[in-house]
């Protein structure tokens, strides 16, 4: 009596739902550090006013509670509100600073001019008469 083919195909399981993304806002705080610290913390919180209170009390994490213990102010340099938390993970991967608006100034004072200026002159398109020394 010949054999029935074996079926060896698997049950597909159900995609499984995506779990709901909770939505927060995401929080630049900028140190008025020396230079050789650490100068910014970024968050995410569900509480802004709560978390920010926590971190001026030294009960935020481990980096404000060193800031605060040492009286070392700071300032919320930037906000985003309405973000996942992986947001945040992609602005700590991306370096802070890069998104620190006071930093930003602070650069622009050093230098003397902007970096769309910094671009141009690099790419020869702004005359050397134009450059701000």
């Amino acid at each position: 009596m010949p054999r029935k083919p074996r079926d060896n195909r698997r049950a597909i399981p159900a995609p499984r739902p995506k779990p709901e993304t909770t939505l927060g806002t995401v929080y630049l705080l900028h140190f008025a550090a020396p230079p050789r610290f650490k100068n910014h913390y970024v968050g995410w919180t569900s509480n802004l006013p709560q978390r920010v209170r926590a971190h001026a009390n030294g009960d935020g994490c481990y980096t404000t509670a060193a800031f605060a213990d040492a009286g070392i102010p700071f300032a919320i340099a930037r906000l985003w509100p309405d973000q996942p938390t992986r947001f945040e993970r992609q602005i700590k991967k991306r370096g802070p600073a890069n998104y620190c608006p006071l930093c930003a100034e602070r650069r622009r004072k050093q230098t003397g001019w902007s970096r769309g200026q910094a671009e141009l002159r690099a790419v020869g398109l702004l005359p050397e008469s134009e450059w701000l020394r």
